[in-house]
C-alpha cells in the first residue's frame, strides 16, 4: 500500500492515447473526483497542506480533429504531514 503524505509529487503515467492526428493531452487534478483543483494542470501534482486529509485523482483528457475523451484516475488519500 502507497501511502501519500503532504508534500509529495503525484503523478500520471501509463498514457496510451493514440490517433491520428496525435491528440493533445490535458490535466486537471480534482478534490474527490469532481472539484477542480485551481490552476492544477499539468500531468504531476506536488501536494501542500491544501490537499491534506482529502482525496485526490486527475483528469486526463485527449483531444484532436476527430473529437476527444478523457480517463480519470484512482483517487489517492493524502495524509497530513
Amino acid at each position: 500500500i502507497t501511502v501519500w503524505v503532504v508534500g509529495d509529487t503525484l503523478s500520471f503515467t501509463g498514457n496510451t492515447w493514440d490517433g491520428n492526428p496525435a491528440p493533445v493531452l490535458t490535466y486537471q487534478w480534482m478534490y474527490n473526483s469532481v472539484d477542480p483543483i485551481q490552476g492544477a494542470t499539468n500531468s504531476t501534482l506536488l501536494t501542500t497542506g491544501s490537499e491534506s486529509e482529502t482525496y485526490i485523482s486527475v483528469k486526463c483528457s485527449a483531444t484532436n480533429s476527430q473529437g476527444s475523451d478523457y480517463v480519470l484516475s484512482n483517487e489517492v488519500f493524502i495524509q497530513p504531514e
